[in-house]
């Protein structure tokens, strides 16, 4: 409190309290020496109203305290408010700058490709969310005739995601030669992640590519299912391949299967921000949905089938929920 509130307050104090001894002496002073005792009830009257005025304002006294008291808090609040409010504006949009360069940093941990080796054309594209999430899709060039391919989704999103897809991206480059068997690679990658995730647990589909023989063998983690298109007899079917996701038990065994490819055949690997997000009237878009769209789009080139299937998802979901990654490819001749 400044002087100057001081010192009208004690002003305005020392105002009731004259005011207040000057109405209870006129009041004894009524009581005690009135002249004529045929007026007593007036008298009283009189006496006890200033009595009641006395009493009023020593109260509205106490009242004016009580009022400037909350006031003080209440402007003290609203100044505390305020600064919390600059505090966390700034806060926000410092977290706000931090996301959106992770958002990039995880982008390029996602590098879009589009390949041609061996009679084989590989497409990989990312569509990352707003929020930053846990997908990582790669493709690595083993030797002369294989080609490996990791596509994987940590649960959850937030940083503590993005950081586990870093770690996998880590793992997966240093141990690119064991996808020549993608049931060892998954294994091998199970083991070392499994006290570093944190409670998170992933799924992850690996394979490698023989572009000399021709086939492809393929392992799976939990992950979203393949599908294999073959545009020459016109048929869609996925792999049936399955196992355990990883980060639930420390050593997993899995299984790999082969399948032999012709030209014109072709594999979709992606990750559930297809089938999972929200479509149009609260529905899933699914599996049939996706499959499809991929009959629709059977006579297109690689490009094309991603660009309808991803505007088809874009345009009609709901909600921004998950990331995207797609690895696309087609045996060329």
């Amino acid at each position: 409190m400044n002087i100057r509130k001081f010192i009208l307050n004690f002003k305005l104090d020392l105002l009731i309290n004259i005011i207040s001894l000057i109405l209870f002496l006129l009041f004894i002073f009524i009581v005690f020496f009135r002249i004529n005792h045929s007026i007593d009830l007036l008298v009283w009257i009189i006496g006890l109203s200033i009595v009641f005025v006395t009493f009023a304002i020593q109260l509205l006294k106490i009242y004016y305290r009580f009022v400037i008291a909350k006031s003080r808090r209440l402007n003290k609040l609203i100044k505390n408010l305020y600064e919390n409010e600059k505090t966390f504006i700034r806060l926000k949009q410092q977290v706000e700058r931090e996301l959106i360069l992770a958002r990039k940093t995880q982008r390029k941990l996602i590098p879009e490709k589009n390949i041609e080796k061996n009679n084989y054309k590989f497409i990989l594209k990312y569509v990352p969310a707003q929020e930053i999430g846990g997908d990582y899709c790669e493709i690595f060039e083993i030797d002369e005739d294989h080609m490996g391919f990791v596509v994987a989704d940590v649960s959850g999103h937030g940083i503590a995601s993005a950081l586990i897809s870093s770690m996998i991206k880590m793992v997966c480059t240093l141990s690119k030669d064991l996808l020549i068997e993608p049931h060892l690679f998954l294994k091998y990658i199970n083991y070392y992640l499994y006290d570093k995730i944190g409670g998170h647990f992933l799924t992850m589909i690996a394979g490698v590519l023989n572009t000399k023989n021709h086939f492809l063998k393929v392992a799976n983690s939990g992950h979203c299912l393949p599908i294999l298109i073959d545009s020459h007899q016109k048929t869609i079917s996925t792999l049936e391949i399955y196992g355990m996701c990883m980060g639930v038990y420390p050593d997993l065994d899995y299984n790999s299967i082969v399948i032999p490819l012709q030209k014109g055949n072709r594999v979709l690997f992606f990750t559930d921000g297809i089938t999972e997000t929200v479509y149009k009237d609260d529905e899933l878009y699914g599996e049939e949905r996706l499959i499809k769209k991929l009959y629709e789009c059977m006579e297109n080139n690689l490009e094309e089938c991603i660009e309808k299937i991803l505007l088809d998802v874009l345009y009609h979901r709901q909600q921004e929920s998950d990331d995207i990654a797609i690895l696309f490819f087609e045996k060329i001749k």
